[in-house]
């Protein structure tokens, strides 16, 4: 693995530890509110209610708090876990006082061990204060305590919003009043989810002293659902699974923050001064520029940053622009995204005066930086208008046709036999790239898993719950699923069953990940399960021990 790849994969794992760190009081906070509804007199018959949303909370929590390095917490939520699932499996769990103290003070204990792995005991004694109080979006989420948003509710948090949630047999409109969020967001399963949705829209202004969005969330795109929630006077309506980020731009467009949608700039150009001046002629205000200078890194940075125009040097070392533009244009993120060329010199423009190639989409060198800004402006407000592009059109023939690509090769200094295939030479057997479904409700343990399979070359699929999982696993075939044990939405037990009865599926192997102890220890009795009857092909436990884990995939897959 090359120096450039580590260095890439550490910044990764590095930005999902910052996150999580900052995300972790907020989980505790989600915590602490399930925690409170089990000493709640009022409600004794909603304490087993409670009890499985705090085991839910902290079997997720055990799992990934060990893997960013807060041991303490792991431990504490492993034994609430167990503590909480044994109160469930018996009859006096609303009655027995001394089970929800001893919850307590896991509580307290995992507090003060986040305290100490984090090295500021303010981080978890309060909701972070780094949040700029004028950028934070203030959302309310209506649940009934079964936890129908807390994924997107969580992926929320993680990205520096602040967030709270209302159970929907609470006073919804005055906690509207009291939190004056800029967002209330309802679940279309709740049972009474329209007349809900109605009495916000009606008396959210009033109460809040402000407009207050409200979007409707639903597992299904349904034409009567959509309509429902217009006839309520919802804002947004938006489909499971959605992007958390295109889930805050929306509310934020709604609630008038943003004015302008930034123009995003990918540059690839491995000649560090080259690309530095390009960037700093294309950064300013509403603009967000993006710098690779491996061309082999260009399809990464594409999916992660989804830019609007890259702007590509024809004579890279790796190889030519030309066959960078290729690979882009045959992904599904990059099919029609916008090329601009740097051209390399006057043998270059030549060639495409003789070709008849459209000038439009190359940049001749030397070129100035007002030119520069123009031109990629331009480009970007075309595709924003939607307007179609016959040059890009007509490029992408010419590229496909051999002839015309090997004299533009040429003319780059690239000659037939740099190609990694010559005309006249037999084609390597190319070797599929393995595909991996990792399915987890946490999206910090999914994200860490994906960077660490696509630093070894690994095509990465992500699911958050049991039922979206089966439905890739249906559609996408993948060579291997990792899965945890106990999600919402289906555990793998559900996940495994449906993947054996259908004949499209059944082959697939299937690698448990699960926080899941008894006493401290592996269960082996689950174990045996899932290898047996539910047929895995592997039981690992979590925090996850990295070269087990690759062990393990490569008896199942090559990379």
């Amino acid at each position: 693995m090359s120096v450039h790849s580590n260095s890439v994969l550490e910044d990764q794992l590095e930005e999902l530890n910052v996150a999580y760190q900052a995300a972790l009081p907020n989980k505790l906070d989600e915590l602490q509110e399930a925690v409170s509804g089990i000493f709640d007199e009022e409600r004794p018959e909603d304490v087993r209610e409670f009890l499985g949303r705090i085991a839910s909370l902290s079997h997720k929590m055990a799992g990934a708090a060990a893997m960013f390095g807060h041991e303490g917490v792991s431990d504490s939520a492993r034994s609430m876990d167990d503590l909480c699932s044994s109160l469930l499996a018996g009859e006096d769990a609303s009655e027995n006082n001394t089970a929800k103290n001893e919850i307590y003070d896991l509580l307290l204990r995992m507090r003060s061990a986040a305290a100490v792995s984090m090295g500021d005991r303010t981080a978890v004694s309060q909701p972070s204060s780094d949040i700029d109080d004028d950028k934070a979006c203030s959302i309310l989420f209506v649940d009934d305590g079964s936890g129908l948003l807390s994924p997107l509710r969580q992926a929320v948090d993680e990205l520096g919003y602040r967030t709270k949630v209302v159970l929907t047999n609470q006073n919804v409109i005055q906690e509207i009043r009291d939190a004056k969020p800029q967002a209330v967001v309802v679940p279309t399963e709740l049972g009474c989810w329209q007349s809900l949705c109605k009495k916000i829209a009606e008396q959210s202004h009033a109460l809040s002293g402000a407009k207050t969005c409200l979007l409707c969330v639903s597992a299904q795109d349904d034409f009567d659902c959509r309509l429902t929630a217009i006839r309520t006077g919802a804002d947004g309506f938006f489909i499971e699974p959605l992007q958390p980020e295109q889930f805050i731009r929306r509310i934020e467009e709604l609630s008038g923050q943003i004015a302008f949608d930034p123009y995003r700039i990918l540059i690839i150009e491995d000649d560090k001064p080259q690309s530095e001046h390009y960037a700093i002629a294309l950064e300013g205000p509403g603009n967000e520029v993006r710098v690779v200078r491996d061309p082999r890194r260009a399809q990464f940075h594409i999916a992660k940053f989804q830019p609007e125009l890259v702007l590509v040097e024809l004579s890279l070392g790796y190889c030519s622009g030309l066959e960078l533009a290729k690979m882009i244009w045959q992904t599904e993120a990059g099919k029609d995204l916008p090329l601009l060329f740097l051209s390399p010199g006057p043998a270059f423009n030549q060639e495409l005066l003789k070709l008849g190639l459209p000038e439009e989409l190359f940049l001749k060198k030397p070129i100035n930086s007002d030119e520069l800004r123009i031109r990629v402006m331009g480009q970007i407000m075309n595709a924003r208008r939607g307007a179609s592009s016959p040059s890009r059109d007509c490029l992408v023939a010419a590229l496909n046709n051999r002839t015309i690509l090997s004299r533009l090769q040429k003319s780059l200094g690239w000659k037939d036999e740099s190609c990694p295939v010559a005309p006249t030479e037999r084609p390597a057997k190319i070797e599929k790239t393995p595909t991996v479904l990792v399915v987890d409700d946490d999206r910090f343990i999914v994200e860490t898993i994906a960077a660490k399979l696509e630093d070894r070359g690994i095509k990465v699929m992500k699911a958050f719950n049991g039922e979206k999982g089966y439905h890739l696993a249906l559609v996408n075939s993948p060579d291997l699923i990792i899965s945890d044990y106990q999600m919402p939405k289906g555990s793998a037990d559900y996940l495994l069953t449906r993947l054996k009865i259908n004949a499209d599926t059944r082959r697939i192997p299937v690698l448990i990940l699960t926080a899941k102890k008894v006493g401290g220890r592996k269960d082996f009795a689950l174990e045996r399960e899932m290898l047996g009857r539910h047929g895995a092909v592997a039981y690992l436990n979590k925090p996850i021990d990295w070269d087990t884990l690759f062990s393990e995939l490569r008896n199942h897959i090559s990379f």
